[in-house]
């Protein structure tokens, strides 16, 4: 099979939306392979991620200027996850923002100094590419996203800070990603996901990643109500013209149905293998959407199908239950 490549030239021009107590810094490109920069207003402002390409900081210098503030006025940028289109821009932080400094859930912190300790079972599927995989991933690693010249403040379980009149809540939600953090502004009552949204195509596969997000998934539900009006996607939803803001009630809504289909696939699933062994793909047709099987194909170059991702999860969980095995290159339930 052959690819085409992406091309050299951004697909669209960045855009910047202000939705009043923060903006929104859309990226160039698809929101399929390209996340949003979140600037929030404050007294010291704070980044959500800082995504990737120059062009984040030259909307976040507009912002700033709008705001009467300059470069030196951000001291922090929380990071969702490490995922590249969350933080590829770690390495040019200090050149454009000087007094930026990084934070983190602990987790994501250990993954980018060990990139394959939070990732069980990816080497099995990168099985026929490892050696190569393996080599580019630790230079990636290395070579491009650790910077000394950066302070990196990691934080564990849920805490509160106070930056200047903003409070925030650091919510670690994992299962799209073991670091992930979503970060509930109280003061304004916003709740930032990151890429916790429902029916994320992408899940991290190791073997904790479906337990995981249920777990994540329940938390944001037990969060009372009153305390959230918006919820925030880093990226726009597509179903819906690239929406990225959303009432918490019609989004919370989503989340209960995102819950049901995770049992329900999980249920299904030793039914469909039962007396019949499958391919992954062959089980994915069966069991997700038609666009999780078609999202993106550069993630089938470079990473791997979406719908894998999520398949893989789901049979690592249940073959820890002792529900199915696998035989070769086949699933098939025990």
């Amino acid at each position: 099979m052959s690819y085409r490549f992406f091309p050299f030239r951004r697909v669209k021009r960045p855009t910047i939306s202000d939705e009043g107590s923060f903006f929104i810094l859309r990226p160039s490109g698809s929101y399929k392979t390209n996340c949003a920069t979140m600037l929030i207003r404050g007294d010291s402002p704070i980044l959500y991620d800082v995504g990737s390409g120059k062009e984040v900081f030259h909307s976040i210098r507009s912002v700033l200027a709008s705001m009467k503030k300059d470069k030196n006025d951000i001291k922090y940028a929380i990071l969702s996850h490490f995922h590249p289109d969350h933080h590829t821009n770690i390495r040019s932080l200090k050149k454009f923002l000087p007094n930026a400094n990084m934070i983190c859930h602990k987790k994501a912190f250990n993954t980018l100094l060990q990139p394959f300790k939070y990732n069980t079972g990816r080497e099995k599927i990168f099985e026929r590419r490892s050696i190569k995989y393996s080599m580019i991933s630790w230079n990636f690693y290395n070579r491009i996203f650790i910077s000394k010249k950066i302070k990196y403040y990691t934080v564990e379980n849920d805490p509160l800070f106070k930056f200047g009149n903003l409070r925030l809540k650091f919510i670690h939600t994992p299962g799209h990603n073991a670091g992930h953090l979503c970060l509930h502004d109280l003061s304004n009552k916003i709740l930032f996901l990151g890429d916790l949204v429902p029916f994320t195509p992408w899940i991290d596969v190791y073997s904790e990643a479906v337990d995981d997000m249920i777990y994540s998934i329940k938390k944001l539900l037990d969060i009372n109500p009153k305390q959230i009006k918006h919820s925030v996607r880093s990226h726009g939803n597509l179903s819906d013209n690239a929406k990225e803001v959303y009432e918490w009630s019609e989004e919370r809504e989503r989340f209960e149905r995102y819950l049901d289909l995770i049992y329900d696939s999980l249920e299904k699933l030793p039914k469909i293998l039962k007396n019949r062994p499958l391919k992954i793909n062959e089980i994915a047709s069966r069991i997700l959407l038609n666009e999780y099987n078609s999202y993106n194909k550069y993630m089938n170059v470079f990473f791997f199908p979406p719908n894998v991702s999520w398949i893989y999860s789901y049979l690592l969980k249940l073959r820890e239950e002792g529900k199915v095995e696998k035989k070769k290159n086949k699933w098939v339930s025990s």
